[in-house]
């Protein structure tokens, strides 16, 4: 049997936070399993409204409780709840307190229907103004806790951008985020099929073919089904227009996941050029496989590999693209649950990470061959200054700019280096950075 929304919210939150799982992901699984269009589109708004707000939501609990912080499947449930009191008028107060009494009461019995029903009702009482900072507060302290960002990351950003700018981009992050749609090749006129379907479309802003998308249940249509399109940002499709197109001889994806960026470097490939995705895991490269051949492009061949544990293969390549780990600060609207796991240690831990994979795609690397390394984070020591310290140890390598084939369109997002930088506030997408390289010998 499908569970209702609302509880169906507090099951992902409890294996989001246990499996570090992705809330997306989970939630398309239980579509997937029966759970009705009504309940999808319910589900939908509170989940990615509770992550999206949690930060700001704990932070009122805290206010709230006179005792030790709740457990954290109870916290779930308050969590679910002062969403819907504070935020979403389609839903009666009384019956956001009444349901999370229950659930409480199925999880810490009689104690904890009793701390829930309390603690609701007060902030039943005092509404919105419960989210509000303190007054006196710090800068960064009080933009976190009103955008419910982590003040570590707000103070760094206050420091590179200014307030001003500091607030576009956490108003941003805040927002539902815009679908942008990678059309694959000869897979019919997707536009029609999907306005037919009741999608609002527009061309996408940045790369040449692609689509922004408002409305409708996207990854359940029916040319999604079929295979005509992948889901994927502007700033995360520029990437790969990053080579030199069309890509010949031997292409290595070194860190490919379930394969997004593999998808666009098969439609770049020159016939006959031979692909290999790497990954350390082999299920998203059984995803990527199965993603592929929906898209009717041919799948790679396919390598389970720890990079940063040692070498996987002797061979060199023509062109490697390092989609590297990372914070993934420039996609925090996506991504809204990363927000409570960021840890200021994150970024050294990463950035050791990124480093070694570096130097694995520099070994695999032919001589005149192309590196394309990114990352979706905004943060320099995971972008420029990681790709500045490369270069100072690897005279062999050279900064290539983009190549010849990059979208005109988006050529305003290349620094004076001639790397991609796209900062969401500004370009309305996602916050990645991404440099090619050329190796000179």
């Amino acid at each position: 049997m499908t569970p209702d929304a609302r509880t169906l919210v507090l099951q992902i939150l409890r294996r989001a936070r246990q499996q570090r799982g992705r809330a997306t992901r989970l939630l398309a699984a239980a579509r997937r399993r029966g759970l009705s269009g009504r309940d999808f589109s319910l589900s939908t708004e509170i989940l990615y409204g509770t992550l999206r707000w949690r930060p700001a939501l704990d932070a009122a609990v805290r206010r709230l409780s006179r005792r030790r912080p709740p457990a954290p499947e109870i916290a779930d449930v308050l969590h679910v709840a002062l969403y819907q009191i504070l935020f979403l008028d389609r839903v009666p107060a009384h019956a956001a307190v009444s349901r999370a009494v229950d659930q409480a009461k199925a999880l810490g019995g009689a104690p904890a229907a009793r701390f829930v029903n309390a603690l609701l009702r007060e902030a039943c009482r005092r509404g919105p103004g419960l989210l509000e900072p303190p007054a006196g507060a710090p800068v960064a302290e009080a933009l976190a806790l009103r955008f419910a960002h982590p003040s570590w990351l707000v103070e760094r950003w206050l420091r590179r951008w200014g307030r001003e700018a500091v607030e576009d981009l956490l108003a941003f992050d805040q927002r539902p985020p815009e679908v942008a749609l990678w059309p694959a090749p000869d897979r019919g006129d997707v536009a029609s099929a999907l306005r037919a379907e009741g999608v609002d479309l527009d061309l996408a802003r940045f790369v040449p073919g692609a689509l922004r998308a408002r409305g409708g249940a996207l990854q359940f249509s029916e040319p999604h089904r079929r295979g005509a399109f992948i889901i994927q940002d502007e700033a995360s499709q520029l990437v790969v227009w990053m080579f030199d197109w069309p890509l010949r001889g031997a292409i290595l994806d070194l860190c490919a996941g379930s394969g997004g960026k593999s998808a666009q470097l098969a439609a770049a490939a020159a016939p006959g050029a031979l692909r290999v995705a790497s990954d350390r895991r082999l299920r998203p490269l059984r995803a990527l496989r199965v993603r592929l051949r929906r898209l009717g492009l041919e799948p790679p061949l396919i390598l389970e590999a720890d990079w940063e544990e040692g070498e996987a293969l002797g061979s060199r390549f023509n062109a490697v693209l390092l989609d590297a780990p990372c914070t993934g600060s420039g996609v925090l609207r996506r991504r809204p649950e990363l927000k409570e796991r960021l840890r200021p240690a994150d970024l050294e831990d990463l950035g050791r990470r990124q480093r070694r994979l570096l130097e694995a795609a520099a070994r695999r690397t032919a001589p005149g061959g192309e590196l394309v390394y990114a990352v979706c984070s905004l943060e320099p020591e995971e972008g420029e200054r990681q790709m500045e310290a490369f270069l100072a140890e690897h005279p062999e390598f050279e900064p290539a700019g983009p190549g010849d084939q990059f979208p005109a369109g988006g050529r305003s997002l290349l620094d004076a280096a001639g790397a991609l930088r796209t900062l969401p506030w500004r370009d309305e997408i996602d916050g990645f950075y991404a440099a090619r390289l050329r190796r000179r010998r």
